[in-house]
């Protein structure tokens, strides 16, 4: 389906995991794919805009990580702004022991798995931290939509659950952030903050 590329796994994993990948793609080429049905299931964690799945059903919003279990028929999810998700390709055998779903082909066409969600938040805030580094005057509004947050008030409360700072405050700091990155001091700046904020 997708042209995205694809990384193998560690020997340790090969008898499980055929496979893991990485997708960005703009709205307008993601949503001209289809998942064709294949011999896997995907685990996937999105951590750009939300995702639609259509179904008989109308659109619904996929859950920001999901599985797509082995598939009987074409699925057709398009993505309300850029993409941008991980995925891990699994056999059908490693499927029950590993997330306790069962591999048979099914008409469910995703399961969502509410553990993973925590990693997508952290993921997606670490993708706001290098834009707002690279263009400290960029819009909150345009980040929002691009990175899939309802709006703007979502992305600085989110944001600031993370950072303890909003993201104008932290895009304030980039210039000592990339100074600091490029000077000698950087470990011992580091090294002296972490032992001081985990100090008494």
């Amino acid at each position: 389906m997708l042209h995205q590329p694809t990384y193998a796994p560690v020997p340790m994993l090969a008898a499980d995991v055929n496979c893991f990948w990485a997708l960005e793609q703009d709205q307008e080429s993601y949503n001209r794919e289809v998942y064709l049905p294949d011999a896997y299931i995907e685990v996937i964690i999105n951590v750009g805009a939300p995702l639609m799945l259509e179904s008989e059903y109308g659109m619904l919003e996929l859950p920001r990580a999901f599985v797509n279990p082995l598939q009987n028929k074409p699925l057709r999810i398009r993505a309300a702004g850029f993409c941008q998700m991980i995925s891990m390709q699994l056999y059908p055998w490693a499927v029950k022991p590993i997330l306790n779903i069962d591999a048979d082909p099914s008409t469910v066409h995703v399961i969502g798995l509410d553990a993973a969600k925590a990693y997508a938040r952290i993921v997606r805030f670490g993708s706001l931290q290098a834009a707002l580094l690279v263009n400290p005057s960029i819009r909150l509004a345009d980040l929002a939509d691009v990175y899939g947050y309802s709006d703007q008030a979502h992305l600085i409360r989110e944001f600031k659950s993370f950072a303890d700072c909003t993201p104008r405050d932290f895009a304030a700091s980039a210039p000592a952030y990339f100074e600091l990155r490029q000077n000698e001091d950087w470990c011992d700046f580091m090294k002296q903050y972490f032992n001081s904020s985990y100090a008494g």
